[in-house]
Order: C-alpha cells, then structure tokens, then sequence
C-alpha cells in the first residue's frame, strides 16, 4: 500500500532578527546569577562570623537597605541598576527581599548587634 509523503511546514525556529535581544537576555541571565551569588554570600554564614560591617548596618529586624548592598565594591562592578539587583534577589532561597531591603531568609536573628 502506498501512502503520499507527508506535507511539511517549514517555520522559522527564532526570528534571527531578535539575536542581539537573546543575547542582552542571556548577558542580563548572567549577570543576575552573579549578582545574586555575590549577595547570597554576603548574607551566608561564612561571611557574617567575621563581616563586621555588614552587622552593623542591619536593623533590629536583619533588614539591610539595598542602597547599602549596592555600594559594596563587587556589587558596584556588576551594576549601579537597583532595580536589577532586587529583581534578581527575587530568585533567591537565601536572601529575601522587602521592599528596597534585604535580609538573610532563616536564622538572620542571630547575627543582630546588641
């Protein structure tokens, strides 16, 4: 039994016109990952035994202002954008975000200053 080749539709997989936007995306992808890698290690046990500073500038409630975070020398390298910085805390599982603040998800309590 015979049966017809089957019709094939050829459609465009990515407009290649929309390359240079991919790649902001996947630079911008990037540049998230390590801003969030920079602050997640800011905020890491490992770090607050001895960063004294960091300490000093949360409040009562492990909240710090992102203002504060986004003159931190490696944070300043990446990007002055604060509004990239939060959008990009937002997939953390570390660090959480409220507002323009951030603070350490569990156990910030025991990093306050008396």
């Amino acid at each position: 039994m015979w049966f017809p080749p089957p019709q094939y539709s050829f459609m465009s997989v990515a407009d290649l016109s929309d390359i240079p936007n991919l790649r902001r995306l996947a630079l911008r992808s990037d540049l998230s990952s390590r801003i969030v890698s920079q602050i997640e290690y800011y905020f890491s046990d490992e770090n607050l035994v001895r960063d004294d500073y960091l300490k000093s500038l949360m409040d009562n409630q492990g909240w710090v202002d992102v203002f504060f975070i986004a003159e931190f020398r490696r944070i300043k390298a990446m990007t002055d954008d604060i509004d990239l910085i939060l959008r990009s805390m937002g997939s953390s599982t570390t660090v959480e975000v409220q507002v323009f603040r951030l603070r350490k998800r569990h156990g910030w309590e025991r990093w306050i200053l008396p």
